[in-house]
């Protein structure tokens, strides 16, 4: 953990400016030598103690200017404090996961174009900071990460007039992302679930050719309604491998699982309330479309590809650029989560008692600073 502290500067100020550090001085009015005793007072600590770094210029420097604190982080700030997030021990695992999605519902119901919260990653990452804060497990954290930065956000970098992004947008149908596999995880460029052109149709038939290549934790399941993923799988036409792709693929209907998609939930965790399962696909066909084409690679009518990008390698970290993004919502929610946590630790610092110097007695572990009247608290107040 860093402690971060603000000194006094000697700085002269402008004619009838208050220093935010006014020096302390003996009865007469005199210096202190630096690192010396006060005259006519207690030993003078040259640096700052802590009650006196201004938790505004602490505010600004973790949440940015005024402006900027206003549209990124205070609507996350005031969705958390709505009932919704209230912690909930009581409830089941699988109850758990299913409030993870209506969370998200509450979500994207806040924001008037959620295309728009899939191309800011400001936006996302403080997202991401304000929800691990109150979202027990991390599930809604997850799921927010998948559907508008992995799928949504992938989407919107793939442009397709042809396609309609309403039911994402809207949350008729909940995005997921299938990149890992059982036998692929850091080495996801060794994919081996495949997308293979049929000419005689202009389809795409997705299969999994074995169990190892299982798209490994997805939040696949029915729980939170109808799906549709971004699959990443080996583009093959003519019998050559182009390298990785993306795919969008229908999961699922009201009545549960499409044709050809193989769905295995994996055990329900209590500390993780997302609905991770196994996922194969046999001879799944989909349309044309359902690749995602940029400057990195696109098919013409005769299944020719034609790229700007020199190699498959290269072809398929364009295709998961989004996962760069996902890294920095994830950091952002780390960051939140230990600001909750300082903030838990202080305040039980400022109520705990330990033992005194004399026998039987308690004193505070922590002094509390004495605070001013008719002053306001910093923004925002801690959060645990």
């Amino acid at each position: 953990m860093v402690l971060v502290t603000v000194q006094p500067e000697e700085r002269s100020t402008a004619p009838g400016a208050t220093p935010a550090f006014p020096a302390q001085r003996g009865p007469g009015g005199q210096r202190p030598a630096p690192g010396g005793p006060a005259p006519g007072g207690p030993a003078f600590d040259r640096f700052a103690p802590l009650a006196l770094t201004p938790a505004r210029e602490l505010t600004r420097l973790l949440f940015g200017p005024r402006s900027e604190r206003n549209r990124i982080h205070a609507p996350w700030r005031r969705l958390i404090a709505g009932e919704t997030f209230r912690p909930r021990p009581d409830l089941s695992p699988a109850q758990q996961v299913a409030r993870s999605y209506e969370r998200l519902r509450l979500v994207n119901d806040t924001l008037d174009d959620p295309a728009r919260l899939a191309r800011d990653p400001h936006l996302l990452a403080a997202l991401h900071e304000w929800t691990a804060i109150a979202d027990g497990g991390g599930g809604l954290c997850t799921l927010a990460s998948i559907h508008y930065n992995l799928f949504l956000g992938s989407l919107l970098d793939h442009p397709d007039d042809r396609r309609d992004l309403s039911p994402f947008t809207s949350l008729q149908r909940t995005g997921t992302f299938l990149c890992t596999e059982v036998d692929h995880g850091n080495d996801s460029f060794a994919l081996e679930t495949t997308a293979e052109l049929d000419p005689r149709t202009d389809e795409f038939v997705l299969h999994t050719p074995h169990p190892g290549a299982r798209k490994f934790m997805p939040n696949t399941s029915t729980t939170g309604g109808p799906k549709t993923a971004l699959v990443a799988a080996r583009l093959l036409t003519g019998g050559r491998d182009h390298g990785v792709f993306l795919f969008l693929t229908p999961l699922s209907d009201d009545h549960g699982p499409l044709p050809g998609i193989r769905v295995t939930p994996l055990p329900l965790r209590p500390d993780a309330p997302v609905d991770h399962c196994l996922t194969a696909f046999d001879h799944v066909r989909l349309p044309r479309q359902a690749l995602l084409e940029a400057e990195h690679g696109r098919l013409d009518h005769t299944g020719t590809l034609t790229s700007t990008l020199g190699n498959p390698r290269k072809r398929f970290l364009h295709s998961i650029n989004r996962v760069t993004t996902g890294k920095l919502c994830m950091s952002a929610a780390a960051v939140g989560a230990t600001r909750a946590a300082l903030a838990i630790a202080v305040r039980h610092g400022q109520h705990r008692h330990v033992s005194g110097p004399r026998p039987g007695q308690r004193i505070p572990s922590t002094p509390t600073a004495p605070t001013t009247a008719g002053s306001s608290p910093p923004w925002p107040p801690p959060t645990a």
